[in-house]
């Protein structure tokens, strides 16, 4: 899949709730992000596509790493994608995004870098949202691309 030129943000789920000196600690990382929708509730790739590769920062990320899914962003209704990464993932992701605090970051699908936001905290809790101008049936591309392969039943 070639991915045209898009405006990405990456929207940290902890970091875009915090408000001020009483905020709670991070929750644990999830062992695999809940499906809101029966349609995408377990995105499968199917035999004969590609999978995607996912890089952040230095960090690579294949499938075992992280579950993803689609949802409407909550104050616009727009198309996200969230990834919710497993223990191991998230522990590796913390410890390279409190590094990278202050500097670009950049975010690749395929090698292809698709946004480099300056990090402004680290990464923790095991939860991202990538954000952008996307149609639904771009992200249910990615979505699918980015999952491990559908089980067949022979």
């Amino acid at each position: 899949m070639k991915l045209r030129p898009l405006v990405f943000a990456v929207c940290l789920l902890a970091a875009c709730s915090r408000t001020g000196a009483e905020e709670a600690p991070p929750e644990p990382a999830p062992e695999v992000a809940e499906p809101v929708s029966p349609e995408i509730a377990a995105p499968c790739r199917p035999a004969g596509e590609a999978p995607a590769t996912l890089s952040i920062g230095p960090l690579d990320l294949g499938p075992d790493d992280f579950t993803v899914r689609i949802d409407p962003e909550s104050d616009t209704g727009t198309p996200v994608l969230n990834f919710g990464f497993n223990q191991e993932a998230a522990e590796a992701l913390g410890r390279v995004t409190t590094k990278l605090v202050g500097q670009a970051m950049p975010v690749k699908l395929d090698g292809e870098t698709v946004m480099s936001p300056i990090l402004r905290e680290p990464i923790l809790g095991g939860r991202m949202q990538l954000s952008g101008q996307f149609e639904f049936s771009e992200l249910e591309t990615l979505a699918r691309r980015l999952s491990p392969p559908c089980q067949t039943t022979d």
